[in-house]
């Protein structure tokens, strides 16, 4: 472990959110998170916030990129790293549902 940097983790915490966020909000500079999780609530709650990175490709769903932009916050997102793995994923459900290959697995197990 590092003695440079400390993971908050509001998720094992017994307190709520609001006073998790209010108990650490200034030791708050990264946030690794889904960005369902990240909005511009948040963000308010969490003043030395520099940089977002997140596990989706998409950005702009919920976050206010331009507020972000003016703080300074620097954003990185998992981009098209999922792209190939999605598309095999939709051919083989095409190739899958229809023929009811899984179905049929299941019936004769």
């Amino acid at each position: 472990t590092s003695t440079k940097f400390w993971y908050w983790k509001a998720f094992e915490s017994s307190l709520s959110l609001h006073d998790f966020l209010a108990a650490h909000a200034r030791s708050v500079r990264a946030i690794l998170a889904s960005l369902s999780v990240v909005d511009v609530s948040l963000l308010e709650l969490l003043p030395e916030v520099r940089v977002i990175a997140t596990t989706s490709a998409g950005l702009n769903l919920l976050l206010d990129l331009p507020k972000c932009y003016r703080r300074g916050i620097k954003i990185a997102n998992a981009g098209d790293v999922y792209s190939v793995d999605v598309a095999n994923c939709a051919i083989e459900v095409l190739i899958d549902v229809p023929r009811k290959i899984s179905a049929s697995n299941r019936y004769v197990k």
